[in-house]
């Protein structure tokens, strides 16, 4: 799951949630943690502190299951991104020059009860910066010759198509995925968000 909820006038926070497993119990996870973090609206609280928040509220004994997530609390007004991330692919900050920042600060997944703190890291975002969000289904993406698709692949395609809006991104990323893997169907599910910062309000 993934979403971006306006918290008050300023501040906008976007996350990205991947559970353990699929069907219906995975599924039935993932509406809670939306749920969960829907109950956050208009808080302004640092993505380490709602980290910490989803850890205490989802042990792994109380599902049977963990997941992985990143979140981000952008201020629109100055262009300020705190993020923290559990155990999610780190997200990436595509520069209006084509230089690629990992946003890698955080820790473990949710579920392992707090045995590693949350680490929290802060960007300034330029007009024409952009932000992706995704699962580690496109990273572990396996074609007929049992290659991954990879982190090498996946950043060289987001510095090829740099200047291009987020829309035309994510196409041409897509495309570039499904020919790797001569349109094998994923044997994982794909999620990719694009964010584009306009410039400060």
């Amino acid at each position: 799951i993934f979403n971006i909820i306006r918290l008050d006038e300023n501040h906008w926070a976007v996350y990205m949630v991947d559970v353990s497993g699929h069907g219906v119990p995975a599924a039935m996870v993932s509406v809670s943690i939306s749920q969960f973090l829907a109950k956050q609206n208009n808080v302004i609280a640092a993505p380490s502190e709602i980290l910490n928040m989803l850890d205490q509220e989802y042990p792994l004994e109380r599902f049977d299951k963990f997941f992985t997530i990143s979140y981000l609390l952008i201020d629109v007004k100055n262009g300020e991104v705190s993020y923290s991330s559990a155990g999610h692919p780190p997200p990436i900050l595509l520069r209006r020059n084509g230089a690629l920042e990992l946003l890698e600060e955080g820790g473990t997944i949710i579920g392992m009860d707090q045995i590693i703190p949350f680490e929290e890291g802060k960007r300034q975002l330029y007009s024409g910066d952009k932000l992706f969000l995704f699962t580690d289904g496109i990273l572990e993406y396996e074609n007929r010759h049992g290659q991954f698709y990879g982190e090498d692949r996946f950043h060289q395609e987001l510095k090829k198509w740099s200047g291009e809006p987020v829309s035309k991104i994510i196409h041409g990323l897509m495309q570039a995925f499904m020919a790797f893997g001569e349109e094998i169907h994923p044997q994982d599910d794909i999620s990719i968000l694009g964010l584009e910062f306009l410039g400060k309000f």
